[in-house]
């Protein structure tokens, strides 16, 4: 953890916690520091077994929240791995 969120309790929130590939998941993240920068990172493998991974980087707003389904991404990636 770097100084910017050291002294923060951070929280996550996926809802719902478990959802088949094509279900929407909404993810929040709250008590982070206003305008951080966070970068998230997912994986997962398809049944032929294939490895899919994907980051973005999100800012926070003047509350300290990211929206992750709301919210377009500073930068990321998505690809096979």
């Amino acid at each position: 953890m770097d100084k910017a969120t050291e002294h923060h309790n951070i929280q996550i929130s996926i809802e719902p916690p478990q959802a088949q590939i094509d279900r929407k998941i909404d993810i929040q993240l709250s008590h982070l520091p206003p305008w951080q920068e966070i970068t998230l990172s997912a994986k997962t493998q398809d049944d032929n077994g294939i490895t899919w991974q994907a980051t973005a980087t999100f800012q926070a707003n003047e509350r300290g929240t990211i929206q992750v389904g709301s919210q377009r991404p500073l930068k990321g990636t998505y690809q096979p791995m």
